[in-house]
């Protein structure tokens, strides 16, 4: 069942939180957390498909929509960012691309070897500031 670790159950214990489940199936219960998921299914399916990338990068582009998901303004917090609320500073946007766009990766392997690699922007990596590129 989702939500439903032993270390979270623990935890609400602990802090006297009381927690009602769902019954299995009935998604209607869940609506908050149903919608989130369906919206974040619909972003991920559009880039997909505007990428023109297999579904097998559908990890790459789950985490690219959460990523710009914590970029987008938020009416529910004074119209700033969720980054911009927990790191207390405006957010960077000049480092956002487009999913799937084309790509160069600087090489330096030698004199004589190319010195640039052409691939896919598949997302902005954990804890850095660089992209994620695949290459074909």
């Amino acid at each position: 069942m989702e939500f439903c670790y032993k270390e979270f159950n623990e935890f609400c214990k602990d802090e006297d939180i009381a927690r009602q489940h769902i019954v299995r199936h009935t998604l209607q219960q869940n609506g908050l957390p149903e919608r989130n998921n369906m919206t974040l299914l619909e972003r991920v399916r559009c880039m997909l498909l505007n990428s023109r990338l297999n579904r097998s990068f559908w990890a790459e582009a789950v985490n690219t929509t959460c990523y710009f998901g914590n970029c987008s303004l938020s009416i529910a917090l004074d119209f700033k960012t969720p980054i911009e609320v927990w790191s207390n500073k405006p957010d960077d946007y000049s480092m956002l691309k487009v999913f799937g766009c084309l790509r160069y990766c600087q090489l330096n392997k030698g004199k004589l070897e190319p010195r640039a690699k052409k691939g896919s922007f598949m997302g902005h990596g954990n804890g850095v500031k660089g992209s994620i590129i695949w290459f074909s």
